[in-house]
């Protein structure tokens, strides 16, 4: 079993199904880096580290990591599309496998849980990271102890990392029942979102274009919530690979 947290949906800590929504509907899907952010380069930013004292600790502060100001593209999100993520959403609740991955705390878990499905039914992941920022800050454990056995600090894009990734996997599952429904069964793999110097690694299993059976990738996300699947699709959270079927 993965170290990551799965919501149990008779855990009176999150709802996880609440209907309604307090999200507008964006006209458009921007999904952009957050907090201490400085306009650098083109169409890049650099965010900061705010230090916590003590000189090795000062010159952490000044180092900077690197991110892509990008839309995040979802072309296939229509109506049906958010129906069916819907309905995905509620295959996991009623396996307890709602993903809230390992950096929230439990008011962050409840607040996550009641923010998802208020995104997949007519909101964005942008309106989804809102609700869970800042980070740091009240709904997040500030640091958890790596596979290495050292403490990780939860990154500044937490928030955005477990929006963008959880949406996009909603969105995928969907764009995979359409395929199977409306389409010949295949998805492409697609570019959803630009990112930069993205990483050459020969594990990988999956690239843009590729065709992929509708049904294995369905599955495959269904049994692997918040990690690393068979096929390689999603391939990590900031990969910024998503899907598309052709309608026959």
């Amino acid at each position: 079993m993965h170290r990551s947290r799965l919501r149990p949906r008779n855990d009176p800590g999150g709802s996880c199904s609440r209907s309604g929504s307090p999200f507008p509907v964006a006209d458009q899907l921007t999904v952009g880096v957050f907090l201490q952010l400085v306009t650098h380069g083109h169409g890049r930013i650099r965010v900061g580290h705010p230090g916590h004292g003590g000189e090795r600790r000062r010159r952490r502060s000044q180092m900077w990591e690197t991110y892509i100001v990008s839309a995040f593209d979802f072309p296939q999100l229509d109506a049906r599309a958010r129906d069916l993520m819907m309905e995905e959403f509620a295959y996991d609740r009623d396996s307890d496998r709602i993903y809230v991955g390992r950096r929230l705390n439990s008011q962050g878990e409840r607040t996550y849980c009641d923010a998802l499905p208020l995104a997949l039914r007519q909101g964005t992941p942008v309106e989804l990271r809102q609700q869970l920022e800042p980070v740091p800050g009240s709904l997040w454990i500030s640091s958890i102890m790596a596979a290495n056995g050292r403490r990780s600090t939860t990154p500044v894009t937490a928030a955005q990392t477990l929006a963008e990734g959880e949406f996009n996997r909603y969105y995928m599952r969907a764009i995979c029942r359409r395929a199977v429904d409306e389409g010949n069964g295949t998805v492409r793999v697609r570019r959803g979102k630009a990112v930069q110097n993205p990483r050459a690694d020969p594990s990988v299993r999956v690239h843009e274009g590729d065709i992929l059976d509708a049904s294995v990738v369905l599955e495959d996300i269904r049994l692997h919530p918040g990690e690393d699947t068979v096929i390689g699709m999603p391939r990590g959270p900031n990969s910024g690979l998503s899907l598309e079927f052709v309608p026959s």
